[in-house]
């Protein structure tokens, strides 16, 4: 696997070079990898060992303004949910970052995962739910599932994302769902994020020119309309084509 460290943020030529917005340049999440996440689910339950194994898709990743991920204590990384399929490719990439950075907390990193329960599935989306739900409760240690549904939210698994919060970094993909295009978070997310007490550090993935490039932004500054500071914070870190419902925002809070 290739890491790149870019003291700046990648530039997008209009026209030229633009972000993929689907998976046929992306290499495919190898049989090997879901062999090797069963085996450690059984076994080590490393995360950092996942990330290694991770290497058969994520082989190039461009990691820039590090200098912003907090060099000891707790933090969140507030994601976006980049591309439908490939929410694994998302997590694996910005995990490579982080642990370029600090690779010591890897292991520590607890994961914030929806689930929709009540979601109607056909015969192969049951299995492969039930496959992931063994996996997650092999990985309690690095996952908080938060059930969904109805439009509401289990309030014990709030509580226990907010009580691991101080002991471990987070990271989570505020807008829910998964898009094309970064679009609004989930209303009262910049709240509750605010309210955990530790840094909130926006950052973005894409892939782009066959690699993955991962970007972290500045700790949010809360003030005001929290759900809207930590929208834009995300989108000012992407592309401007993948991020166009915010591109008017952007350009207000622009120097």
């Amino acid at each position: 696997m290739r890491f790149h460290k870019q003291k700046s943020s990648p530039t997008i030529a209009s026209g030229v070079s633009q972000a993929d917005t689907t998976v046929a340049s992306m290499q495919p999440v190898t049989f090997s990898f879901w062999l090797q996440l069963l085996w450690l689910s059984l076994t080590r339950k490393r995360l950092s060992k996942a990330v290694e194994a991770a290497e058969s898709f994520i082989q190039d990743c461009r990691v820039s303004e590090h200098h912003n991920l907090p060099a000891a204590g707790s933090f969140v990384l507030a994601c976006n949910h980049y591309l439908p399929s490939t929410v694994l490719r998302t997590l694996s990439a910005a995990l490579v970052g982080v642990s370029m950075v600090r690779p010591e907390v890897v292991d520590q990193v607890m994961i914030v995962a929806g689930s929709d329960n009540n979601r109607k599935r056909r015969f192969h989306q049951r299995i492969a739910k039930f496959l992931m739900d063994f996996i997650y409760r092999k990985w309690t240690k690095n996952l908080v599932v938060i059930p969904l549904g109805n439009g509401t939210i289990s309030l014990s698994a709030l509580r226990e994302w907010r009580r691991r919060a101080a002991l471990q970094p987070v990271f989570v993909f505020p807008e829910g769902h998964a898009a094309k295009h970064f679009r609004q978070v989930r209303p009262g997310a910049g709240r509750w994020l605010r309210g955990l007490g530790v840094p909130v550090i926006p950052i973005a993935v894409w892939h782009q020119d066959r690699c993955w490039h991962v970007r972290f932004g500045p700790a949010v500054n809360w003030s005001g309309n929290d759900d809207m500071q930590l929208g834009l914070a995300i989108a000012k870190l992407l592309p401007a084509e993948l991020a166009p419902e915010w591109s008017a925002a952007c350009q207000v809070e622009t120097p």
